[in-house]
């Protein structure tokens, strides 16, 4: 459903002149990593359902790989697209110039790029240890938080790097995305008629809801368990 759900956007907006707009190609770039992100997981989750729950090394370390790539990517998107909506909302006049077409594709590359070489370092750091005790993971999938504790080598620097990742893709971005909502809403409020305060506000509630609902299971997840 996923796959189809994510596969449906890309196809729409790519067919559809009227949505080649900046927030509609980066939404095209988020239902990309979604389709990514779901395939890397899911299909071996369900086989280990109706099978022995293994997974090999190789297998491991590209579901790392991948599903990181695409985490670290979303959480820089959902920032780009803030920025987009503080840009429309805070800048009208200047919104084509800031967001043009080279703009939009730098941003998006950043996204990708930057995801990238936070996951390739960590990967690299982690083909150097070695296991050579328990091999269960205390998950459902591969990751490197249940990764690191099964090797018998050290795991500080590991550990540290995991640290500024979240650091960085989840509480830095998060905080970006609080201060330009923080623009757009004093914006919004400046607005004279109640149907102008809604009809602003209805352009970035959808991605206010998502952005919300992605950070708090982030900060539950892999934030709160950093502190203890």
């Amino acid at each position: 459903m996923a796959f189809i759900g994510n596969s449906l956007i890309i196809i729409v907006i790519s067919l559809n002149a009227g949505l080649h707009t900046p927030m509609y190609f980066f939404l095209i770039n988020l239902a990309l990593l979604d389709v990514i992100s779901i395939s890397t997981v899911v299909p071996k989750l369900l086989q280990n359902l109706t099978s022995k729950n293994t997974i090999s090394y190789g297998g491991c370390l590209a579901q790392i790989y991948f599903l990181t790539w695409c985490l670290g990517a979303e959480l820089l998107l959902f920032t780009a697209m803030a920025y987009d909506r503080y840009a429309a909302i805070c800048q009208p006049l200047h919104y084509t110039t800031i967001m043009s077409k080279a703009a939009c594709f730098l941003m998006a590359s950043a996204v990708w790029g930057i995801s990238w070489a936070n996951i390739t370092i960590n990967i690299i750091m982690t083909v150097h240890l070695s296991f050579c005790g328990p091999n269960v993971i205390d998950h459902f999938f591969c990751e490197i938080p249940p990764l690191l504790p099964l090797s018998c080598s050290s795991t500080n620097v590991n550990n540290t790097m995991v640290v500024v990742a979240d650091m960085f893709f989840a509480i830095l971005n998060f905080l970006l995305i609080l201060v330009s909502y923080g623009f757009i809403i004093s914006s919004i409020l400046k607005i004279q008629t109640k149907e102008g305060k809604k009809r602003a506000f209805s352009t970035c509630s959808s991605h206010l809801i998502v952005v919300t609902m992605y950070y708090c299971t982030v900060i539950y997840i892999y934030i709160l368990p950093g502190f203890g």
